[in-house]
């Protein structure tokens, strides 16, 4: 399985590179993203994640994926390498984690050398 990595702030994720239509990097986000002509929206994982957008104003990069069948624009800090990945190396993630997380879309994490990703199925974004 290939997988694009990025961050958001100091923590890493993946999706499924298949997940995948293009990658861009932008300097101005907004609400909406042009894409092929298209005027699609743009969804912002900080703010899902409930995380911190400490590079508010800095370049980013945007994912443009299919979601629910629905082309959306992805918003990352930024895309850091795209992964060939062993289904060994993917692990579940534990119940506990499962539970205490409040946006269901996490379903596995991969160790790679001493780093950690958790892996986003966008679909289940809600």
């Amino acid at each position: 399985m290939e997988f694009v990595l990025f961050n958001i702030g100091s923590m890493s994720f993946g999706i499924k590179l298949e997940d995948v239509l293009e990658i861009f990097n932008v300097s101005q986000i907004q609400h909406r993203f042009l894409f092929k002509d298209k005027d699609i929206d743009v969804v912002y994982l900080s703010v899902l994640f409930e995380m911190e957008d400490k590079n508010e104003y800095e370049g980013k990069n945007i994912i443009v994926s299919r979601i629910n069948g629905v082309e959306k624009a992805v918003v990352v800090d930024s895309v850091f390498e795209i992964k060939r990945v062993e289904s060994l190396q993917i692990k579940e993630l534990p119940e506990l984690i499962k539970t205490l997380v409040r946006v269901q879309c996490f379903w596995g994490v991969i160790r790679y050398g001493d780093k950690l990703s958790l892996l986003v199925d966008l679909n289940r974004l809600g």
